[in-house]
């Protein structure tokens, strides 16, 4: 033990005038590694013994820290991670300074580390110059083509034994180091406070959420994938501490950095991220308004970063109604606010606004009852019909047809229920049906230039029959006839349906009506 001790030492003092730091050499670490074993009792000792050598021979913990944090800088991913381990096992080790092995620089190499551990890696992207890589042997992958991490089973060698200049290193890499290092970090975070590194915090945070979307190739099964984001949500679940800086500002950092993986299409990142938000991230605000704050807010923030591709949005929209319901009604009537303000705005944010108002009527509940008309006057969904069918108008071909084939959508689902018919009522204005209200709206879009809006306006008259009673204006009669006359096949498929629907409507009126007299 003294004979290795002594080694660390030596060469820790050749590094202390150089610059920059050089990396510790991979048979140091390998030693240090055996003094902060956890396996053993012996372990207390030698390390004890290295930290009084490292003190009587004036030899500063910072010079025992760059050249670790010089070596998580490296090239080499192997030694690079092992340098990781180590760092992380100083921190836990008895009698360790805290304050005094952590530095901002060599915290941010240590996520350095983790990030590139799980990328693939490139021949020839070494930080060294041309001349000094390795030659391409024969027979070898081509330059500059990449080369997948190969992660080895518990049993396999590392095989990184630094080999010559002409060797090509092997990116080889253990996925139970990878957790041992992320276990580690879960334990470190408990003993160094990052309140006054926000910088560093922040660097946490981001890295914690590109591990989802970084380490799916490298996990290779759901089982390892699953125990990486399990590591991660215990990581940014000790990120959101007190300790750690204000929870606003954390909360609203986690959020920021998570957005991009539940607007994502990668459904395994995607659904950590929604999972995360919805029961960590809600547990912890049940104690802490700050983190309720933050999450009341995601929903209004993913919606000015939906984008615009049809499948992308899709999913957005579903992550985003997945984080409503998980909040109070009281934020998600405020919302819901936002939502029919959005329907005011810009034309994208009115095409949202169309798509989300079918979704948050049929996904939430309301406790103001629809079916008194005082109480019906404050309903949010009566506000969600009103800029809906105000969207029906809209400037924008697209978004009249969007907002019309959703309002039938929202009629076909509400007319069996009374009390919502009470609510369509009042707002498509149908005890007025032959002087305005939803009559002008659908006599004036059956005419439109756009096919998909005349399309779309039949489906909503379809719907609108058993409202009505099968009885419709004469003018929207002769208009849905002339639909059947359209150059579109299809229009005129949907036309002559509509007027079948009006025909069979109308008979069983006149059927009950009949058999009432009787």
């Amino acid at each position: 033990m003294a004979d290795a001790i002594s080694r660390i030492i030596e060469e820790l003092e050749s590094h202390q005038n150089l610059n920059p730091t050089p990396p510790i050499s991979r048979s140091t670490l390998l030693e240090l590694q055996c003094f902060l074993s956890d396996d053993g009792s012996d372990s207390d000792p030698q390390i004890n013994s290295l930290w009084h050598e490292l003190s009587s021979r004036s030899v500063s913990l910072s010079s025992l820290i760059n050249p670790i944090a010089a070596a998580m800088d490296s090239d080499s991913c192997s030694l690079s991670l092992l340098a990781a381990n180590v760092y992380l096992s100083l921190f836990l080790a008895p009698r360790a300074s805290v304050f005094s092995l952590f530095t901002p620089m060599s915290f941010l190499s240590l996520l350095h580390s983790i990030r590139r551990s799980l990328k693939p890696r490139k021949e020839g992207s070494s930080a060294t110059s041309s001349a000094e890589r390795p030659r391409k042997v024969g027979g070898g992958a081509r330059r500059g083509r990449g080369k997948r991490t190969r992660v080895l089973n518990s049993d396999d060698e590392d095989g990184g034994g630094g080999g010559g200049s002409g060797e090509r290193e092997e990116n080889k890499l253990d996925i139970k180091l990878v957790f041992t290092v992320l276990d580690k970090l879960v334990l470190v975070l408990g003993l160094v406070h990052l309140s006054r590194f926000p910088d560093s915090l922040k660097s946490l945070v981001q890295t914690m959420s590109d591990i989802p979307v970084l380490g799916f190739d490298f996990c290779g099964n759901s089982w390892n994938y699953n125990r990486l984001c399990e590591f991660c949500g215990s990581i940014l679940r000790q990120a959101l501490k007190v300790e750690h800086g204000e929870q606003d500002v954390t909360a609203a950092e986690v959020l920021k950095s998570l957005s991009p993986l539940i607007l994502s299409a990668k459904s395994q990142a995607r659904d950590f991220a929604l999972v995360f938000v919805t029961n960590d991230m809600r547990n912890i605000a049940q104690d802490s308004s700050p983190v309720m704050k933050a999450m009341v807010n995601l929903p209004r923030y993913l919606s000015q970063k939906v984008p615009e591709k049809t499948d992308a949005r899709s999913l957005a929209i579903e992550s985003i109604m997945e984080i409503v319901k998980s909040i109070e009604f009281d934020d998600q009537v405020g919302f819901i606010e936002y939502v029919v303000k959005m329907a005011q705005g810009k034309s994208h944010l009115r095409y949202l606004a169309v798509d989300l108002i079918p979704k948050l009527m049929a996904s939430l509940e309301d406790p103001v009852g629809s079916g008194l008309e005082h109480e019906m006057e404050h309903s949010w969904k009566l506000r969600c019909l009103t800029a809906l069918i105000q969207r029906c108008s809209d400037s924008v071909a697209g978004i009249r047809a969007r907002a019309l084939s959703n309002l039938a959508q929202i009629v076909g689902s509400m007319s069996g229920d009374a009390q919502e018919c009470v609510l369509l009522n009042k707002a498509l204005g149908l005890k007025h049906w032959h002087n305005g209200g939803v009559n002008d709206l659908v006599r004036k879009r059956c005419t439109d230039e756009k096919a998909a809006v005349r399309k779309a306006t039949l489906l909503l008259i379809t719907k609108l029959m058993a409202l009505v009673s099968g009885s419709l204006d004469d003018e929207i009669l002769k208009t849905m006839g002339m639909a059947c006359s359209d150059q579109l096949v299809s229009i005129r498929k949907t036309a002559i349906a509509a007027l079948s629907e009006v025909r069979s409507l109308s008979v069983c009126c006149m059927m009950m009506v009949a058999n009432s007299n009787f």
